[in-house]
């Protein structure tokens, strides 16, 4: 495809551990975590008195963005492989720009394999390039957050919440607003992960 190297975005989730570490060590109210644009975006635009409590550390995309940018130099140019078409709105927020030059999405890679004959099954495997990482690569399923982060969470605790898809994530976000509920932490995705969908898809 002509790029130099690939690197691993779950790298992204390991530099910016310690930062929600230190969030949730001196913050004194709820917070809310901001790595789901989609969830930013609906916060700032709709329920502007929650935009305090979201934590504010970069999301993973950006961390391995800017990482990759202060090692290979400015103008290197960054492209992130995601599932999240929200993404594309992210890199594009004054706080954001210069750390991803470029998104694509799952289905734009395909259609540009497509274009190009290249079929993956057909190629050996290879190594990811840049770091190489350990918990973050359970960031994406339901509550790897955490895992992730490295933060001990207990099912019965109430005081670490997650929460992922549209509906789940609209009954948290306005049980927040209306001060229903006080949680430590609440780690809201948009989209459902990957295991929930194969469990929904099995209770079909």
């Amino acid at each position: 495809m002509g790029f130099a190297e690939v690197h691993e975005g779950a790298a992204g989730v390991e530099l910016i551990a310690a930062g929600y570490a230190e969030a949730m060590e001196k913050s004194s109210e709820a917070l809310i975590s901001s790595h789901c644009p989609a969830i930013v975006d609906l916060i700032e635009r709709h329920y502007p008195t929650l935009i305090k409590n979201l934590v504010r550390v970069i999301s993973p995309m950006v961390a391995i963005g800017r990482f990759l940018k202060t090692a290979y130099g400015p103008e290197v140019k960054v492209v992130y492989l995601s599932s999240c078409i929200a993404a594309k709105f992210e890199i594009q927020a004054e706080e954001t720009q210069g750390a991803i030059d470029m998104v694509l999405t799952y289905r734009e890679m395909e259609e540009i394999f497509h274009k190009r004959e290249v079929d993956p099954a057909r190629l050996a495997e290879d190594a990811f390039d840049g770091l190489e990482p350990h918990l973050g690569r359970l960031f994406p399923i339901a509550e790897g957050t955490f895992k992730a982060f490295s933060i001990a969470t207990d099912p019965l605790d109430t005081e670490i919440v997650t929460a992922a898809g549209e509906v789940n994530a609209m009954g948290i976000i306005k049980d927040l607003a209306a001060g229903r509920i006080n949680p430590r932490i609440v780690d809201i995705r948009f989209c459902y992960d990957a295991v929930s969908v194969a469990q929904a898809r099995n209770q079909s």
